[in-house]
């Protein structure tokens, strides 16, 4: 099965336009992997390429199992959609459950329409309660 991490590195780059080098703030990625899989190994291993110096993985945050990612391959933007439904319990009882969705898109538009998309899947009553556009730069 596989998991979503939220990874922040600190990266270092060569500038360019100035010729001179720039510390990169920890820069964010959403990681796909296995279970057994380390999310900054496989950070460090996407970002070597890249960096002038050594990479630093600052923080890794293991996201909760009902995360999930709906990507458009090499969209410019990731967004944070939240969603609120009714779930019946075993005793027919109604609650109010909400889960967080992270959706690659290129503007808030395709973001709410490809959210929109993935919840027709759905069976239960459910709404999109908010949508915005997070700092994390890639998707691995």
């Amino acid at each position: 099965m596989k998991s979503l991490s939220l990874v922040t590195a600190r990266i270092v780059r060569e500038n360019e336009q100035y010729k001179y080098k720039i510390v990169g703030k920890g820069e964010k990625y959403l990681v796909r992997h296995d279970e057994n899989e380390d999310a900054g190994v496989k950070t460090l291993e996407y970002l070597t390429p890249f960096a002038k110096e050594p990479v630093k993985i600052e923080q890794i945050t293991l996201l909760k199992p009902s995360v999930e990612l709906v990507d458009n391959g090499d969209a410019d933007f990731t967004f944070k959609v939240g969603i609120q439904f009714i779930q019946v319990d075993d005793n027919q009882k109604e609650r109010k459950r909400s889960q967080t969705l992270y959706v690659r898109a290129d503007d808030l538009q395709e973001a709410f329409d490809m959210s929109s998309v993935y919840l027709n899947d759905w069976l239960c009553d459910k709404a999109i309660t908010s949508i915005s556009r997070t700092g994390i730069i890639d998707v691995i």
